[in-house]
C-alpha cells in the first residue's frame, strides 16, 4: 500500500468497515424524479452485481456495503 494513516492502511475492508478516514460519497442527480430508464441505471448502479463486477474494481472503487 501507498500508505497508512494512524496504523490504518485503505484497504476494502477497512475502507467498508469505517476504519480508514478519507471518504468521498458519489453523487446521482436527476432532475425532479427519476425516469423509469434513469432509476433503472441508479439500480444497476447500485446493484451487488455492478458493485462486485471485475469492471467496478478495475474503476478503483469499493462497493457500498451490503
Amino acid at each position: 500500500m501507498a500508505f497508512a494513516i494512524d496504523g490504518v492502511q485503505p484497504t476494502r475492508e477497512d475502507i467498508q468497515n469505517g476504519s480508514w478516514p478519507i471518504a468521498s460519497p458519489g453523487y446521482s442527480i436527476t432532475k425532479d424524479q427519476p425516469t423509469e430508464l434513469e432509476q433503472a441505471f441508479l439500480d444497476f448502479v447500485l446493484s451487488a452485481d455492478f458493485q462486485n463486477s471485475p469492471e467496478f474494481a478495475q474503476l478503483g472503487f469499493v462497493p457500498v456495503a451490503q
